[in-house]
């Protein structure tokens, strides 16, 4: 097992962008997730990236 760091690849999908384009959930999340949690695109992004780190 290893770490993947996914903070560069998420880097311009925090919370300061529009709903559409982030992969964290706002304090009212504006889809099913749990406030500041991924979001499903955030939580399919992540996975992306940590698949093709293999």
């Amino acid at each position: 097992m290893s770490y993947v760091d996914i903070r560069h690849p998420s880097a311009h999908y925090g919370l300061c962008e529009p709903p559409a384009r982030r992969w964290l959930a706002g304090l009212t999340p504006a889809s099913p997730a749990y406030p500041y949690h991924p979001n499903a695109a955030g939580m399919a992004d992540a996975a992306a990236v940590t698949a093709s780190s293999r």
